[in-house]
């Protein structure tokens, strides 16, 4: 409620609002600019946030496959998908539902990776019990409608800052070492 009111103040119809570290998109998705550019250096984050523009039918199908079969084993299993050496060759649409039920279903929501890169999040418990809702449908495919206008990059963020020019607005919310 504080950001957002200056990001605002600070853009017009001819800027562009840029978020260098993405994240979760809290601050894009609550503006909904139509002029935006996002980066970040985590390529199954951008990768997932494309999928959700691009094809988010087929995430869903995928999705609802998670959710019908989610188990501790199914969730180790898919844990450590990344640690395979075919990983490459699971599909764009493969990886963005895996990194969404990971989300969902990890501990805390906490994205984490080990030294050598692969995701090693514990399972997480919910207080009630229940698988939590994996799927998210309607969600989904209110994303998908906004980030058609939304440019991705997986860089350096000092490559997506270079493209500004006078009058556009950034948000930096860098990642803690």
């Amino acid at each position: 409620e504080e950001l957002l009111p200056l990001i605002q103040n600070n853009l017009n119809s001819d800027s562009t609002f840029y978020e260098p570290f993405a994240g979760g998109l809290a601050v894009t998705l609550a503006l909904e600019h139509p002029r935006t550019v996002v980066n970040d250096l985590n390529s199954e984050l951008i990768n997932m946030y494309k999928v959700i523009r691009d094809n988010p039918e087929a995430l869903i199908e995928v999705l609802e496959i998670h959710q019908k079969n989610h188990s501790s084993e199914q969730y180790y299993y898919i844990r450590d998908l990344d640690r395979k050496p075919d990983f490459d060759s699971i599909s764009d649409v493969g990886k963005a539902a895996r990194t969404i039920y990971l989300n969902k279903t990890c501990f805390n929501g906490l994205y984490r990776v080990n030294s050598k890169g692969y995701f090693n999040s514990p399972i997480g418990r919910t207080s009630s019990g229940k698988t939590p809702d994996i799927v998210q449908e309607e969600l989904i495919r209110e994303m998908s409608q906004y980030l058609k206008t939304v440019q991705f990059y997986n860089t350096d963020f000092q490559n997506v800052t270079m493209k500004a020019k006078p009058g556009d607005v950034f948000f930096f919310d860098p990642p803690y070492d």
